[in-house]
């Protein structure tokens, strides 16, 4: 279901945003010292007069407003930044620490999942119901087998209540994972995670798709050597022309 506001009701945000903008300019401009709130072209234009004119005050109040509003801008991009970061972090998800990541902060996991997440960690845990259910399958797996993660997110794709990441993560192998006990060796791999949400907003519902027999062969130092940009060659059909050739 799509819990988005309709086209109406935007408009009418839209225009109360920029009524309540050319207020606070207006208010800014007769109150404040001649500068203004969120016009920074007309901020700028006063700076180079008072420049031009010897005049401190106008020059002063100018820049001030000017490195306000640089301030306010980059605060509210970290804040936004922050709490997207939340949200896409889920059990084995796309950041693959889990809720709170490395910071162990799981007693805040149910302001963004639902406690009946429901989740599909493909050829891992196969699909289970309930939060907690999903923190123990991480916690006891991927969680303790790996460290120093790093993650890069190629793609993100939102629409209604579904949001889609791929991209690759890279780990060092601390802990026993698929059987093999830690090698130490730094490996990688990409994934495809999928995520829906509830009415309420917080994600109740999570796939994971990863080529775990990969990462397998990688701690085993026994990846194939396959190609990482479109090509052209038949990687099976050279494999099956080389019968004597051991398989992996």
């Amino acid at each position: 279901m799509d819990h988005r506001p309709d086209r109406q009701v935007i408009t009418v945000i839209a225009v109360a945003l920029t009524v309540g903008s050319g207020a606070m300019d207006v208010a800014s401009f007769t109150r404040l010292g001649n500068v203004f709130a969120s016009v920074m072209t007309g901020n700028i234009v006063l700076w180079g007069l008072g420049v031009a004119r010897l005049s401190l005050p106008l020059a002063s109040h100018a820049t001030v407003a000017i490195a306000g509003y640089v301030v306010g801008i980059a605060g509210g991009s970290r804040i936004a930044a922050a709490a997207a970061g939340r949200v896409r972090r889920g059990p084995g998800g796309a950041n693959h620490g889990g809720p709170g990541d490395d910071r162990g902060e799981f007693h805040r996991v149910s302001e963004v999942l639902d406690e009946n997440w429901i989740e599909n960690c493909l050829g891992l845990t196969g699909w289970t119901l309930g939060l907690d259910i999903a923190l123990a399958n991480l916690q006891a797996g991927f969680g303790q087998a790996f460290s120093d993660l790093q993650v890069t997110e190629h793609e993100v794709v939102e629409d209604g209540d579904a949001l889609v990441i791929r991209g690759q993560n890279s780990a060092v192998h601390t802990g026993r994972f698929l059987g093999t006990e830690p090698t130490g060796r730094r490996v990688s791999w990409k994934y495809l995670d999928m995520y829906r949400a509830g009415p309420d907003g917080r994600l109740n519902w999570h796939f994971l798709a990863t080529d775990w027999n990969l990462v397998r062969l990688q701690l085993l130092g026994q990846a194939p050597d396959l190609p990482i940009t479109p090509t052209r060659p038949a990687v099976q059909a050279e494999l099956a022309r080389q019968p004597d050739q051991p398989q992996r």
